[in-house]
Parts: C-alpha cells; sequence; structure tokens
C-alpha cells in the first residue's frame, strides 16, 4: 500500500508542485488529525485525495511539529499501514517549510492532498 503526499499552490488559475513526499507517515497523521479537526463530520478514510489547506495561520504549528520529530508510529486512524517517516525525510522538512512560506508570502494558496 503506498502513500503519495502531494503539496501545491494555486494561484490565478495556475498551479505549481510545492513538494512531495512518498511516505512521511508521521507528517501525514499529524495532517490527517488537522483535517478530522476542520472536518469533524468526516471520518480518517474519507481524507484519500482531499484537500488540506495549509494557511499563514496554521504554518507556525506545522513548522513546530516538522521541528519536534515526534515519535513514529506504525499504524493510524485510517486502518491503514503507511510504514514509518524516514531520518531523511525529517531532514527534508527546514526545506519544505520554506518552500511552503515562500509560496505563502507571494499569495499563493498552498493545499495538502494525500493519496493511497
Amino acid at each position: 500500500m503506498g502513500l503519495d503526499m502531494y503539496f501545491s499552490a494555486h494561484k490565478d488559475g495556475e498551479k505549481k508542485e510545492v513538494y512531495y513526499f512518498r511516505k512521511h507517515a508521521v507528517l501525514h497523521d499529524f495532517l490527517l488529525k488537522e483535517w478530522l479537526k476542520q472536518n469533524p463530520d468526516k471520518e480518517a478514510k474519507n481524507f484519500n485525495l482531499q484537500e488540506l489547506e495549509i494557511t499563514k495561520d496554521f504554518l507556525p504549528t506545522l513548522k513546530e511539529f516538522c521541528e519536534s520529530k515526534p515519535q513514529s508510529r506504525t499504524y493510524y486512524d485510517c486502518e491503514c499501514f503507511w510504514g514509518r517517516s524516514l531520518a531523511e525525510d525529517w531532514e527534508e522538512n527546514p526545506y519544505f517549510i520554506g518552500r511552503i512560506e515562500n509560496f505563502l508570502d507571494a499569495g499563493w494558496k498552498v493545499v495538502y492532498v494525500p493519496w493511497w
């Protein structure tokens, strides 16, 4: 089973790739929990191919999470197996966060869409 994690920026009908992770499972779990907070009538299994907007207000929380490197977990609320986030994933976080910041500062809308 796979997990593809797409972050893209949208502005004036244009779309640009911000970042892609193959299986940064712990980050996905964190973003899933945020999506569930914003969509209390939905279940985790409904998150597939749904957008979660990464706003300027949410960015400090995301940045703090990415800097904290929490303990990996293996199984998630959606009852799927993604594996663990690798050390390389955590090493990419500062660049990933910087890309999001740059797009947001330039007035782009940034969204996360998981696909499994």
